[in-house]
């Protein structure tokens, strides 16, 4: 099983986790999400570990891929952090 983590559960972070949701070799374990409203919202619809801080996901967590899903100019300091855990 592909473990998959996600960093901003907005728009983008919602199709995404809709398509691992869907593939039978992949799943969400955790997700990253600042915005508590929304957080609870994928909480309720996504399995996997909710948490308010991308740091501490990445630290606490081990995936196979992580999908950075924050808008464009927010990327640069989560992808660093993926890549460095």
């Amino acid at each position: 099983m592909i473990k998959v983590g996600i960093i901003g559960m907005g728009i983008r972070g919602n199709l995404y986790a809709n398509t691992v949701k869907y593939n039978a070799f992949a799943e969400v374990i955790a997700f990253a999400e600042g915005n508590p409203e929304r957080r609870q919202a994928a909480k309720d619809k996504f399995s996997g570990e909710a948490y308010e801080d991308y740091s501490r996901m990445l630290a606490e967590q081990k995936f196979d891929i992580v999908i950075v899903a924050l808008p464009d100019h927010l990327h640069k300091d989560a992808v660093i952090q993926a890549a460095s855990s």
